[in-house]
């Protein structure tokens, strides 16, 4: 007679319902009326008490039951919780029987486990009267009264273990001890010490952020972040002297555009205009911030803040602390059109720039993107007081609305001098080297032929006509010229009958370019629009080569005129077509509009190169 109470632990995952569906009603009818309890979370009749908890009741029965039928399937080995019931169960020294269903993987998992063959069912390899005896076997051999005749108990369970198939799991993959293992330790390793599907508290950021004296943030726009920040933590980290370092792509980039267009499809200019606002955002929280701390700080010095070019970018936030060789940082990739509240993959990590870590790949990337854009010019820091930045260069969405504007402005300016004004004024753009570190070149002597052949024709017309001749003194790789360009056009024009009072050159360049002097044609057009406006002339004219002259264009638009060209050709020009339309004139649509700022690439290139070293 079987007296003592029976007890059986039925070990499952709660995604397998259909097997669940149909153990479940045969195990309750297998020990109806006998005395044998069984625990299974998923019945509610012999599952968690009401009122207690979860973890108590498994433990109480994990403890006090005799046998564990083990459904192994992979979203069993797929389950933390599921690992821990049948280790637990081992590990007391009591009796399991798994049933596999998920054939090998099952058996490699249970194997690699407890590191020994076990006693198993497994309906794939077996046929199921096999599986049936085998169950019926182990019942008797732990001594568990049975409701059914071994007739009754055969035919249920052939049943079932014919019909019965795991589901594919759709679980992530824990993997067995040495696969787990691995990728604990690859995070430990490399500094991961978070993976989420949501970004970062904010409190989490700042309270990490803290503790490192330089902080990078680069991303898409990074707005609402940078709010964030700049609301709770900027101001204080700059009256602590910390630096900050943003990089984000240029508004109305070809990356900005890409992105807008696949997060909205049916309304791309208006997702774009959002994200330039969202870079306009971005400025005016950095500028208020650097601001208030130059307010609070009372002369004593404080961080800076640094806002760089991202010319190539994923759609991600990648946010850093670093002090020394220590780094801790937060990274987010948002995949569009996804955006960035829509399940972000996002991890946080740690580290040294000494060590090879997934973090020092991170730090390495940001600062490579930092430097890049401080060598093109588009790194710039944000002053108290400061202008705000716009952008960093047009984009094709926004060059043409730019250069509209300036068109504009100069065709209003040109109308009104020609209303108030008298006279005329000819430009002739200069050319170097001199010939004989002296005279006009071939080509500069055509063009200073045509200028006087204008000046006499205008001359017929009008009382007041003066002809500007620019450049300083000019150097051409090892050769130096002994005067300037404009004294040796000047020089010429007087062997042709110009009287000097018509001649403008060196006094003009003196006033209006003082010691930085006149060096390119940026320069030419920058002193021309000035004696033309400040002299109230009614007409300007401009004598060039053909090859200069679409360049030469955007310059005195940018400087508030729009000349009258002539353009005179050479055999030997030194201006290349290819360079002029490929190179230098985007160079001037989207980039360096002037050539008459300090920090102009092309005004300090072509300086370099011509100034005279003695």
């Amino acid at each position: 007679m079987f007296s003592k109470r029976k007890k059986l632990f039925v070990s499952h995952c709660s995604s397998d319902m259909i097997i669940m569906n149909r153990l479940t009603p045969l195990l309750n009818e297998l020990f109806q009326n006998v005395n044998v309890h069984i625990f299974n979370t998923s019945n509610e009749k012999t599952g968690t008490d009401i009122g207690k908890g979860l973890s108590d009741t498994l433990r109480k029965n994990l403890a006090d039951s005799d046998l564990m039928i083990a459904v192994i399937t992979d979203n069993y080995i797929r389950s933390i919780k599921c690992i821990s019931e049948i280790t637990a169960f081992w590990f007391l020294s009591h009796k399991v029987l798994p049933i596999v269903f998920n054939e090998k993987r099952g058996i490699d998992f249970l194997n690699s486990l407890f590191g020994q063959e076990l006693i198993y069912l497994e309906p794939g390899n077996l046929s199921a009267d096999e599986c049936a005896v085998k169950l019926y076997r182990t019942f008797q051999s732990y001594r568990f009264p049975l409701g059914f005749s071994e007739a009754s108990f055969h035919e249920c369970f052939i049943e079932f273990f014919s019909q019965v198939r795991q589901e594919s799991s759709e679980r992530p993959y824990i993997g067995s001890d040495q696969v787990f293992y691995d990728i604990v330790q690859y995070c430990e390793s490399n500094g991961i010490e978070k993976i989420t599907d949501h970004t970062l508290e904010l409190s989490t950021i700042i309270d990490r952020l803290r503790k490192y004296d330089e902080i990078y943030i680069l991303s898409t726009t990074g707005a609402n972040l940078i709010s964030g920040l700049s609301t709770s933590f900027l101001e204080e980290a700059l009256l602590n002297r910390k630096n900050l370092t943003v990089l984000i792509p240029n508004k109305y980039s070809a990356f900005c555009t890409d992105v807008a267009e696949i997060e909205s499809p049916t309304d791309t200019d208006g997702n774009l205009r959002r994200l330039a606002n969202a870079f306009d955002d971005i400025m005016t929280n950095l500028q208020r911030c650097i601001d208030a701390a130059a307010s609070k700080s009372k002369g004593r010095p404080i961080g800076h803040i640094f806002v760089g070019c991202a010319y190539t970018i994923l759609r991600q936030t990648i946010t850093l602390g670093v002090s020394g060789t220590s780094f801790w940082g937060w990274l987010s990739i948002t995949v569009p059109p996804n955006k960035t509240n829509d399940k972000t993959p996002s991890l946080s990590f740690y580290g040294s720039d000494e060590t090879h870590t997934f973090g020092d790949t991170i730090l390495n990337h940001v600062k490579k993107i930092r430097e890049l854009a401080e060598s093109r010019g588009d790194l710039h820091e944000i002053l108290p007081n400061g202008k705000k930045l716009d952008n960093f260069y047009l984009e094709p969405y926004t060059a043409k609305q730019y250069w509209r504007g300036l068109q504009a402005k100069a065709k209003n300016n040109m109308l009104f001098h020609h209303t108030t004004g008298s006279g005329a004024l000819i430009e002739v753009a200069a050319n170097h080297p001199l010939r004989e570190g002296r005279y006009p070149s071939e080509e500069f002597s055509s063009r200073l032929d045509y200028a006087v052949s204008l000046y006499r024709h205008l001359f017929e017309n009008n009382a007041r006509v003066k002809i500007y001749v620019p450049g300083s003194r000019h150097r051409f790789n090892d050769h130096t010229d002994t005067v300037s360009l404009s004294k040796a056009g000047k020089e010429y024009l007087l062997k042709q009958g110009i009287p000097p009072s018509d001649i403008l050159g060196e006094e003009e360049n003196d006033h209006y370019k003082g010691e930085s002097g006149v060096y390119n044609s940026a320069d030419e057009c920058f002193v021309a629009s000035k004696i033309y406006l400040d002299q109230d002339f009614q007409k300007l004219y401009c004598v060039c080569s053909p090859n200069q002259m679409p360049r030469k264009k955007l310059f005195y638009m940018a400087f508030g005129v729009t000349p009258d060209f002539y353009t005179v050709p050479s055999d030997n020009s030194a201006h290349d077509d290819v360079y002029e339309l490929l190179e230098a004139l985007p160079d001037v649509i989207y980039y360096d509009h002037t050539w008459q700022e300090s920090n102009s690439k092309n005004g300090i290139r072509t300086r370099a190169e011509r100034i005279p070293t003695v």
